[in-house]
């Protein structure tokens, strides 16, 4: 069950006024915030040099710091820790990986991610920075915030974890051991929330855990998918009721969770199953997740609003009853700071309207630490920023470790362990305060409490609600007082109690003449205890009736049956004897007491008469005085006794009831009189005594206030000093290092350094001065005009002392006598306080320096005037610097290119892809080339070919990028064009008739037409495998002889470098065939006469070769014919002529062909010519005709013709065949 108070049970009820935007807003992640006071500062050092610098959290640091004094944590912190260290600004966003630290002389909250600071107040009581940044922290981040304690004095920083807690966020504390100063960690250890106690080296490492355990990375929270009938859940809670008696069933499940979540993270487990079994094996973690579950977080006058509230309209309503005892009830009290706000309340109204009431707060938790801690009333000193200076003064005391509430106001507050759900109620109550405790519980438990307060508060009585509880279903018995405050006012309509569930502690039952223990007893004495028991049974049976009374006449014991003689009456219980006895009895027993102390004595009365149901019983009685030895107290025994053995006279008395009466009251006018006089000299006394203790009081109060005042502001300023004093000795510390540091410098440097004072003495110098002045140790003090120099430089004092009086430096190279080149600086020396104490002299040698500057320039001059551009940027890709190739290719001075991005030339039309190759490939060390399109200042665009290379310092990091390129943009015209001419001469080699190949000087074909597939009979690929010679195309002559490669034309145009032309050469084909080819070769030849490639276009002439053979054989035919043949074309002219008609017509073929007929045909008869001509052309038969023709000489003769018409392939008459036969004038048509 969680404390009775604000739980962490439940979800935060209360929200920020106002949301910041959230693109305003920083990402939510870790906030760690870090308080520190005295001896800070080495915890610090410790946790943050164990402490990664790419956790993703942010570190908030908060210290008391002098007002007064320039904090120089930043500087300090900063050389332990990678992170970036910073003093917080106002309104600054907490960024991940970084540290902020307090400024001097403000107070610091966070809020919707950023940091906030004000002005500290000046107040008469210490400020707590630390618990005010927690506070708001707990506010701002929840379960994202982690709270660190460490060394510090005081208590700041206690109050503020338990909000962090409440929130779901995780505490660690230093350990006292390893802490400097132990105050502010004991104090947080104190209150039980430390999640780890450790010292602050190994913080990080468990801090580091919880950030990245997955319940806190939200992973976890998923995968478990737990409901909440979950028979996990049901474990832990039997777990919890079990070792605690608390039954949390009936609680919100989801906060219970996020608590046993938190749990998982402490213990480094990830699985809600491997945690239910952690838990039942380990009693040790029941309890720590029962005190998670108890986190209660209250504080003095929370809300002061809200107590005002009740001074107004509460209790004067109240104390309008006139009740003689005022009763309040707190429920969930947690470590009492409300009862005891509540008792300060009632005091200053009783005193303000001066009416004194009894009053009785019953305050009560189920939390039995919490109640302990409460009952003592001690708080820490960071209570001063919630209750009043006044307060403080009156209701409290100053102790050592904290503040005491004052025993007056203690004793007003009964604190009680009591459960509401399932312990009866208090009644009769006037106030009934249950703050913030309702909104933990579900519905059906809310109800059943709220029944239990109904019944417990009187007609009109008060009841006192969280902002946001409210009464639920029984609002018909109660009457809403204030809306705000949710304070309501009893109907006085009482519910009965249904009381099932309730549980009721049996009663102590003291057993009658066994004396009560004051201690547990020992296991050693069980001996004891038997004869103790044996006695009591004795005593029991033996003894008459007796009761044992001490000297105040209380009852202390009673042995026997007594119940005739005592009786216990309704009301206030005493334990005075007179109060218990019989009426008939109280003169005698009282008579006799007084007798028996004051002569201390044994006293015996006999006859003491008795009534009794009508009847007369006598009854003797004995008192007997006893003391123990060795002590100063006296008891009494009264024994009561029916007498059967008879008293000795001398010792008995015979009692008379009205002589004892007249003496006893004598006895008691005596002792009146006396205890008057006494009583008025007491009052005399303890007037004048009180006189003087209320002024003795006064000058105390007095005293005490300004002590308490100038002891705060010096604890205050102790530890404001404190850390002074450690940042000074840190500062010491390192101006002892810087000290060794220059030391160590002027020994081992290789730069002479020389210090002269104001009057150019020396004051100081390095080893390395020596080599370039002669000095030696004792030259310190010794001016430098009297020194010699080893180097060209006639003015270096004049030089000095110009530099003492104007303070501009002076540098100058000078020539050593050793063939060196030194440069040489004179600057004044000037002090952190800006005060010129002389001059220094530094001789670096320079003379490596400047032969590379001599090869730099060198360098520099080649890169400038390089035909190829040259381009070096940042390895951001920012342009550093650019060569006039660059200006000339782009059109960009370099003035305009150096601070751009290389994006200035981009024209859009380069591929993505490719910058990304660029980039991968630089990024990763690696050298690329590629092409660019880029476009020039003047918009026109020009492809690049580039390599870009990454240029790397003397670690191997990349510091830059080389970029190396050429202006290709003629070329690739050039390439266009030259493919557009190969593409056409592909085109026109593959249409064209004959193959053509292209070979190599190596005899390798580079080339092959798609024609060479048919008369080769091989696929082009593999064509292109082979070479001029191979075997496989068995080349043969054109008798069918095989061919020797050196008569090939390929050889013979190599040979000759000239073309050869109709080599007639043939194949054997794949498939068997033949084919004749007839090959035109020729060489290609470079600029410089070199033979490149030999081209040769081979024909297929198969065909050809037997058609040719086949028309020699027709010409031989038609050569040998006795007739005369002529071939005609269809216009009529000769295309052939055989040998025949050379001596019919006179005419030799070259005569003849090509003319037409019409020279072979007399006149008249021509035109019947081109009829027949015309028949043949249509296709028509003309039959053998005679007719008259023409020689050479003129004459003519009588001729049989036989006309037949010429068929192309095509059946397309194309021309006629003519056989003349000279006949006899006779045979003519």
């Amino acid at each position: 069950m969680p404390s009775e108070t604000d739980d962490i049970l439940s979800d935060n009820p209360s929200q920020p006024d106002t949301v910041e935007p959230a693109e305003a807003r920083p990402a939510p992640h870790f906030i760690i915030g870090i308080g520190a006071s005295a001896g800070g500062f080495e915890a610090l050092e410790q946790f943050f040099s164990a402490m990664p610098g790419d956790c993703g959290a942010s570190f908030v640091v908060v210290q008391h710091l002098s007002p007064d004094h320039k904090s120089l944590m930043v500087e300090l912190l900063s050389k332990h820790t990678p992170m970036r260290v910073c003093q917080a600004e106002e309104n600054a966003p907490l960024i991940p990986d970084t540290i902020y630290l307090i400024p001097p002389k403000t107070v610091m909250t966070a809020a919707n991610g950023r940091l906030h600071l004000a002005a500290r107040e000046d107040r008469p009581v210490p400020n707590y920075p630390i618990d005010v940044f927690f506070n708001s922290l707990a506010e701002n981040s929840g379960e994202k915030a982690v709270a660190i304690i460490l060394s510090g004095t005081g208590s700041d920083g206690s109050r503020g974890i338990r909000a962090i807690k409440q929130e779901g966020g995780m505490v660690m504390v230093q350990d006292v051991d390893s802490a400097k100063f132990d105050g502010m960690p004991r104090n947080a250890i104190a209150t039980g929330l430390a999640d780890f106690v450790m010292p602050p080296s190994r913080m990080p490492e468990e801090l580091l855990n919880y950030l990245r355990h997955p319940v806190v990375q939200d992973t976890l929270r998923s995968q478990t998918g737990l409901r909440e009938d979950d028979d996990r859940l049901h474990q832990i809670y039997l777990a919890l009721k079990q070792q605690t008696g608390v039954d949390f069933t009936l609680y919100k499940q989801s906060t219970v969770l996020r608590r046993v979540e938190r749990r998982l993270t402490i213990n480094h487990i990830n699985g809600l199953s491997d945690y239910v079994a952690y838990l039942n094996q380990t009693p040790e973690e029941i309890t720590a997740l029962y005190n998670d579950l108890l986190i209660g977080v209250t504080n003095f006058f929370r809300d002061p609003e809200a107590f005002a509230t009740l001074t107004a309209r509460v209790l004067p309503e109240i104390f309008k009853e006139r009740r003689t005892t005022l009763r309040i009830w707190t429920t969930g009290c947690s470590t009492g700071e409300e009862p005891y706000s509540l008792a300060m309340l009632v005091r200053e109204y009783m005193e303000a309207v001066g009416e004194i009431r009894d009053v009785k707060i019953f305050a009560t938790d189920i939390d039995r630490n919490a109640l302990e801690f409460a009952s003592n009333g001690l708080y820490p000193e960071n209570i001063a920023t919630d209750v009043s200076r006044e307060r403080l003064q009156k209701f409290f005391v100053h102790r050592d470790d904290g503040y005491q509430i004052i025993k007056p106001i203690r004793e007003m507050v009964i604190f009680a362990a009591h459960n509401i759900i399932k312990d009866p109620p208090f009644n009769k109550i006037d106030l009934l305060s249950c703050r913030n405790l309702l909104i933990y519980l579900q519905p059906t438990l809310q109800q059943k409490v709220m029944a239990f307060f109904n019944f417990a508060l009187n007609e009109n009585g008060f009841l006192f609600l969280g902002s946001s509880e409210t009464v639920g279903g029984f609002a018909n018995s109660f009457s809403l007082v204030d809306p705000k405050w949710k304070l309501y006012r009893s109907q006085g309509k009482h519910i009965p109690l249904n009381l099932e569930g309730f549980t009721i502690a049996p009663p102590q039952v003291r057993i009658p003449g066994k004396p009560r223990l004051a201690g547990m007893r020992r296991r050693e004495d069980l001996e004891s205890q038997t004869l103790e028991a044996l006695f009591d049974d004795l005593v029991a049976r033996y003894l008459p009736p007796t009761v044992v009374v001490d000297e105040n006449h209380d009852v202390v014991h009673v042995m026997g049956e007594v119940d005739r003689y005592l009786k216990l009456r309704p009301g206030r219980t005493s334990l005075d004897v007179a109060a218990l006895l019989r009426q008939d009895l109280v003169i005698a027993v009282e008579t006799g007491l007084n007798k028996a102390s004051r002569e201390n004595t044994e006293v015996f009365y006999k006859d003491v008469r008795l009534e009794e149901a009508g009847a007369s019983l006598r009854l003797d009685l004995a008192i007997r005085p006893f003391a123990g030895p060795g002590s100063g107290t006296r008891l009494f025994a009264l024994t009561f006794r029916e007498s059967e053995a008879p008293v000795p006279d001398t010792l008995a008395e015979h009692f008379d009831l009205d002589a004892k009466a007249r003496q006893r009251i004598i006895d008691l006018e005596n002792e009146l009189k006396y205890n008057r006089e006494n009583l008025q000299a007491t009052i005399e006394e303890v007037e004048t005594t009180n006189e003087e203790l209320q002024a003795t009081n006064e000058e105390l109060l007095s005293a005490n206030e300004e002590l308490q005042s100038t002891n705060e502001e010096l604890q205050s300023v102790n530890e404001e000093l404190i850390t002074v004093n450690a940042e000074y000795q840190n500062k010491i510390q390192e101006l002892t290092d810087l000290n060794n540091d220059v030391n160590n410098l002027l020994s081992s440097t290789s730069i002479g350094v020389l210090f002269l004072d104001r009057d150019l003495c020396v004051r100081k110098f390095t080893a390395a001065a020596k080599e370039e002045i002669n000095l030696m140790d004792f030259d310190i003090g010794r001016p430098l005009s009297h020194v010699s120099f080893n180097f060209a430089f006639d003015g270096l004092v004049d030089a000095a002392d110009r530099v003492l009086k104007t303070l501009a430096p002076f540098q100058a190279e000078v020539d050593s006598a050793r063939g060196r080149r030194l440069f040489l600086r004179i600057l004044p020396y000037v002090t952190v306080d800006n005060v010129i104490k002389g001059v220094v002299l530094t001789f670096v040698d320079v003379t490596g320096i400047k032969q590379a500057e001599a090869k730099v320039r060198k360098l520099s001059l080649a890169v400038e005037e390089s035909p190829s551009i040259v381009v070096m940027t940042d390895p951001a890709g920012i342009i550093e610097y650019v060569n006039h190739a660059f200006t000339r290719v782009t059109g960009y001075a370099a003035s305009e290119a150096v601070g751009r991005r290389c994006a200035l030339l981009a024209s859009g039309e380069t591929p993505p892809e490719v910058s990304r190759s660029l980039w991968d490939a630089v990024t990763q060390g690696r050298v690329w080339r590629g092409k660019f399109r880029n476009r020039r200042k003047n918009g026109e665009i020009y492809s690049e070919q580039a390599c870009v290379t990454p240029i790397r310092d003397t670690g191997e990091a990349i510091v830059g990028y080389l970029k190396m390129a050429e202006d290709i943009s003629a070329l690739e015209d050039n390439e266009t064009a030259l493919r557009a001419e190969r593409d056409l001469i592909a085109r026109i080699a593959d249409t064209s008739p004959a193959a053509i190949t292209v070979i190599a000087p190596d005899g390798r074909l580079t080339y092959a037409s798609r024609r060479c597939e048919e008369i080769f009979g091989v696929a082009r690929d593999v064509l292109l495998t082979r070479s001029f010679d191979d075997a496989a195309f068995a080349l043969k002559d054109a008798d069918g002889r095989p061919v020797s490669p050196d008569t090939l034309p390929f050889s013979l145009v190599m040979a000759q470098g000239a073309p050869v032309t109709d080599v007639r050469h043939a194949i054997r084909r794949p498939d068997g065939s033949l084919a004749r080819l007839s090959i035109n070769a020729a060489p290609m030849i470079d600029a410089s006469g070199r033979i490149t490639a030999v081209v040769s276009s081979i024909e297929d002439i198969t065909a050809r070769a037997t058609a040719d053979q086949r028309c020699d054989f027709m010409a031989a035919v038609v050569d040998s014919s006795p007739d005369a043949v002529v071939g005609l074309d269809l216009s009529g002219t000769i295309i052939s002529w055989n040998r025949a008609a050379i001596p019919l017509y006179g005419y030799e073929p070259a005569e003849a062909i090509g003319h037409n007929v019409s020279m072979l045909v007399p006149e008249e008869a021509r035109s019947q010519v081109q009829g027949i001509l015309a028949r043949i052309g249509r296709g028509e038969d003309v039959p053998p005709f005679t007719a008259r023709r023409q020689r050479r000489d003129g004459s003519a003769f009588t001729a049989r013709l036989k006309v037949i018409p010429v068929v192309s392939d095509t059946g397309t008459v194309v021309g006629a065949t003519v056989t003349v036969r000279e006949t006899a004038p006779d045979d003519a048509l």
